[in-house]
Formats: structure tokens, sequence, C-alpha cells
């Protein structure tokens, strides 16, 4: 597999727009070989907002959606500037920057004990009529390493065919991921392509898939094609496989359609899928809502791009949410990130198996914030950070 570092001008426009606020993407697409790493910026309008639109007449963009969809417009960022115009637009506008993100990263990391609760919850809800619920944790850790380098170490350590990115936007703050996911594509106007990710074993197993992997598959390929189907496309189901995603692996259906419907309600329809949530979709949603103890924000939202008329929509998956930070203790200027990973509960799920698996999930970026350290503190200790204002940023960007 050859890799693609992130260009050196694409890296120092995506920090320039960092420490200015000004919203940014920096992305790699899903590719047989070694993709290209893109860049694209824009200034937020007069009320601070950066809104994009997926219409059919929509212009080239990027795109971030919360958890469950229910913001007013969706964010993002148009393709207005390129690294080397972004780099100019600063420089010739050296007032102070634009409102930053309205939230900060969460302190408290999921414990054990609050998990295990939730997940005894979200047991006695499928073996009660639920058929899943997939319930998340998330991990604060602090770290001073450049965000781009983040993007770039996802890039490397996972297969050519994740979405890879890192951006920001004044709604949703600065986020970075490498997802396998597909939500949905639309390379034609009459033809659609999404999968079906669900089923989660070690990849370092040979252990055959069993069944609650099997059960909790199906559910989700099941749902997607009902949801397709009930647009009046045709739908086809294709032989499931085995993917790898860094330090697991899932079951794999790919799932095409044929016929005209709009890519909007269609997005609407699958987000988000019971990959992410649960089946029945609403009562899994309410559930994950009384039981967590985080907010998701962008975890399990949509992130994607719409690219020469074409848009290529994926799960957020594998993926952080970053806040500039000071450790008191050090005295070092980074971020505090929040990790994000879950896991779907089954009638016969495990709470053993199932923490240790979104362990292996959570594992990959917080391997990577880890070896940035480097003062020998636990990147979970953040007792001593001081989280800055909105807006404001380490002092070397």
């Amino acid at each position: 597999m050859t890799f693609v570092p992130v260009p050196k001008l694409k890296a120092e426009a995506a920090r320039a727009c960092i420490s200015r606020c000004v919203p940014f993407a920096l992305y790699r697409l899903p590719s047989r070989g070694a993709g290209e790493w893109r860049f694209v910026a824009s200034l937020p309008d007069a009320e601070g907002r950066s809104a994009v639109s997926l219409d059919e007449d929509g212009a080239d963009c990027f795109f971030i959606s919360r958890y469950g969809a229910d913001e007013p417009y969706m964010a993002g960022v148009r393709a207005d500037m390129d690294a080397r115009a972004a780099l100019r637009y600063l420089k010739e506008n050296p007032e102070p920057g634009f409102a930053g993100a309205c939230e900060k990263a969460g302190r408290r990391s999921t414990n054990y004990a609050a998990w295990l609760s939730a997940f005894n919850n979200c047991l006695e809800f499928v073996r009660l009529g639920g058929r899943k619920v997939v319930l998340s944790r998330m991990a604060a850790a602090f770290s001073c390493m450049e965000p781009s380098d983040i993007a770039e170490a996802l890039a490397s350590m996972n297969p050519p065919g994740h979405f890879t990115y890192l951006c920001f936007t004044p709604e949703n703050g600065l986020w970075y991921g490498s997802t396998p996911e597909l939500l949905l594509e639309q390379p034609k106007p009459d033809r659609l392509n999404t999968m079906a990710l669900a089923g989660t074993l070690p990849a370092s197993s040979d252990e055959p898939w069993d069944k609650k992997n099997k059960a909790e598959h199906a559910v989700v390929a099941d749902f997607i094609c009902a949801a397709l189907s009930s647009f009046g496309l045709e739908v086809r189901r294709g032989r499931t496989r085995t993917l790898a995603s860094g330090a697991v692996r899932h079951l794999c259906t790919p799932i095409s359609a044929t016929g005209e419907a709009q890519f909007g309600p269609l997005l609407s329809a699958l987000n988000p899928t019971p990959a992410v949530a649960g089946v029945p979709r609403e009562l899994a949603m309410a559930v994950i809502d009384a039981v967590e103890t985080h907010q998701r924000r962008c975890y399990a939202g949509a992130v994607g791009v719409r690219l020469g008329g074409c848009v290529h929509a994926y799960v957020n998956l594998r993926c952080g949410f970053a806040s500039p930070a000071l450790d008191r203790s050090t005295l070092r200027e980074g971020f505090l990130h929040n990790i994000y990973g879950g896991g779907g509960i089954m009638p016969d799920s495990d709470s053993e198996t199932e923490w240790d698996e979104v362990d292996r999930k959570l594992a990959p970026i917080l391997s990577i914030l880890d070896a940035a350290r480097g003062d020998g503190k636990d990147i979970f200790d953040v007792s001593d950070l001081e989280l800055l204002d909105p807006g404001d940023t380490p002092s070397r960007f």
C-alpha cells in the first residue's frame, strides 16, 4: 500500500485556518491506491454560519452533520478557496479571527461502572422486544500533536478504502476521523451505492463469524434494503464479505439501487442506520439518549463531500473532536480530544466482550495521541488542563 503524506502547503493552510477559526476541510477519498489529499476553505456568513447544500444544483463542498441530523441546515465547507488561496486571504486580512466553536470537549471519559449500567439497560430493551441498540463510549485525552498530523497518521494506518478527514466549522468545531463505512453515494442520477457494515471481531483473530454477529449484520442490511425500496428503487444486495478496519474486522454487504430519487430524503431515511443506532430506530435512539453519559455530537452522523455533482456520504466513525487546551502542570499547549466508539447490543451480548470490542475501536486514535504526548504523562490525565476559550489556539499556530 502506497502512502501519500499531507502536502506541506495544505498542512500549513489547515493550521492557519484552525488558528483563525476559518471553516476548512482536509480530506482523502477512498481509493484503491494512493489517494490525493484535497483542501477546501470558505468564509462563514454574516451570522457566523457555515452552511452548504446537497441539492442537485449545489456546488462542490465538504459536509458534516450531527448524530440524529436534527440541525436546521447542513454545516460544512464550500470549495471557495484552495490551500494557497486560503493562506493568501489570511495574510491579506490580519484581523482577529472569526468566532470559534460554541462547544468544548468534555473532560470525563466514560467509566466502566456507568457503561455497565447503560449496557444492562440496553440488554433489557433488546430482550423485551427491541432488536438492537448501539451503545457508545467516549474517551477524553490530551495531546500536543498537530491535527493535520493526526489525519495523516490515521490515513497511514488504515486501508485506502477509508474516508479520512480533518475539518473545522463554527457549528461543530474541530473534527477528524477515518471511517470505513459508506452511508450513501450517488455516482449517477439513477444509481445509488451504500453498504451494511455491522458485526465485529478482532482483526488478529481467525475465529469464524458467530450467530450474534451474523444477526447484528442482518438487522442492518434488512433495514437499508427496506429503506431504499420504500422510495420505489430497485435494490440489489451483494455478497457479504469481511472488511478489515484497523484493529477489527467487520461483516460488510455492498448494496446498490437503481431508479430516480432525491439524495437528501434518501440520506435522511438512512441516517442514522442500525449500525450506529439500533432497531426499531426511534426507540433505540430514545434508549441511547437516556443511558449514554456523553453527547455524541458528530460521532455517528454523516460526513462527506459533494464533488463534481456526485455526493459521497460516510458514517462518521473512528473519529475525534478536539478543543484547544493548556496543560498547566507542564505548560504545554495542545488539544483535549474526545474519541468515540460503539458496539451493537443484541439479546445474547456479553458485557466483557462488548467493552473489549470498543477498546479495539478506540485504540488506533489513542495510540497516535499517546505516541505524541512525549512528556511521560498519561494521555488520560486531564486534571490539570485549562480549556481555552473558543477561538483560542496553541501559540505555535
